[in-house]
């Protein structure tokens, strides 16, 4: 026993840790759950009606009730509550939630902020700001707009089992890299987007006026994107511009695309389905004769799903990778190029600058960028500035 005491007295670390052990211990045991003190945000719906905002939460604490109990306890769905308050401000409606929550409001896991029309027809970033500021919402949360009612999409997606970041594309039909997909805005995009040179930026924008007044009904995704400009949204563009916006703006995409009329020895006028698997699009910038040009080097690895040919007798089960002909190649570049065309001129035809110009020319090319507004306006700019696209596709087998 003396041999024992004269040795923890010599060995000051183990004493030191023994007594962290014996402090620490019972804290950690007896501490309650980040449930049981805190409401869990994961997702935040902003609506505004006569002067007051009208503030929804998803609250991931409780699980299923009730008949679900059972199902719960053995790792059943996750259902997320949803909780409202009204107030005259956004701390004000807040307050009323906790009220109503009985604990107080933790946004560390919020991961999706949906703003409706009655909200996005003003300046949201001071709206965003506030989230961000006091709530500690996290730069990478995800921006959505809608028309009617920011609640119902909450409600709309109030009994999704996975409540992760990822979820979104299977909870709301999202895909950052998905062409076809309106795409995912986060809080530091819109705040970056605020303060560059174009004050421009866009939100995948979802419709939920066809919803009707049932709770928790279907959300409807139609790939259709919210243009913002100085904070303020301005128009909704429908899923033809938004494949244009995309190619545009995204590093990498994929997805599915029909391609109508190819004609060749192997195709006869056919409707050719494809899937571009992998991707890849380098932006650059340049300027020349007062023009600012974007030059976009699209490189695509093409698999042929499938063919639509009333003349001839395709079988693709002999490899699909012999079926990408040059006709077919110059028929996916053109409608690709086409939607860019669309979108670059509906940005000039609205002057606005979704495509980056300002942005790229400020970033990479400041001292002609200087030079050029000497002479030119920014609309003026806009106006002279050309896309010019550049195509490389394969097969992806």
């Amino acid at each position: 026993m003396k041999k024992t005491l004269k040795f923890l007295l010599n060995n000051k670390i183990l004493i030191v840790v023994l007594l962290i052990i014996a402090i620490g211990l019972p804290t950690a045991i007896f501490k309650k759950a980040q449930g049981e003190i805190t409401t869990i945000v994961v997702a935040v719906g902003i609506d505004k009606k006569d002067g007051k905002y009208q503030v929804s939460i998803q609250s991931a604490n409780s699980l299923a009730k009730s008949s679900d109990t059972a199902n719960a306890s053995s790792g059943g769905e996750r259902k997320l509550e949803v909780i409202d308050g009204e107030g005259t401000s956004i701390s004000d409606a807040l307050s009323k939630i906790e009220i109503k929550a009985g604990k107080s409001l933790g946004f560390e896991h919020c991961h999706l902020i949906v703003l409706s029309d009655s909200v996005t027809k003003e300046n949201c970033k001071t709206v965003l700001d506030f989230f961000y500021r006091k709530a500690n919402i996290t730069l990478g949360a995800y921006l959505i707009s809608t028309d009617e009612s920011a609640k119902k999409v909450l409600e709309g997606t109030s009994n999704a089992e996975n409540t992760s970041i990822n979820s979104l594309q299977q909870n709301l039909g999202f895909n950052k890299h998905n062409f076809a997909s309106a795409n995912l805005t986060t809080l530091g995009d819109f705040f970056n987007d605020y303060y560059c040179e174009s004050k421009t930026s866009s939100m995948a924008f979802l419709k939920t006026s066809a919803m009707g007044d049932s709770e928790g009904g279907t959300v409807a995704n139609e790939g259709h994107s919210a243009i913002f400009q100085n904070g303020k949204k301005i128009d909704v563009i429908d899923e033809n511009l938004t494949h244009g916006l995309n190619f545009v703006n995204l590093e990498n995409v994929s997805g599915k695309m029909v391609v109508d009329g190819v004609n060749d020895d192997v195709f006869k006028n056919a409707t050719v389905s494809v899937k571009i698997d992998e991707g890849k699009i380098k932006k650059t910038i340049s300027i020349s004769d007062e023009t600012a040009f974007i030059d976009l080097k699209i490189n695509l690895k093409i698999e042929v799903l499938e063919v639509d040919n009333e003349n001839n007798d395709i079988d693709l089960s002999i490899g699909a990778e012999n079926f990408l002909t040059e006709a077919l190649k110059n028929a996916i570049s053109e409608k690709i190029k086409n939607e860019i065309n669309l979108f670059h001129a509906y940005c000039k035809a609205n002057k606005i600058d979704a495509c980056g110009f300002l942005d790229l020319l400020y970033a990479y090319k400041n001292n002609e960028y200087n030079a050029l507004t000497q002479t030119l306006t920014h609309e003026e700019i806009l106006n002279r500035s050309q896309v010019r696209t550049n195509f490389k596709i394969q097969s992806f087998r």
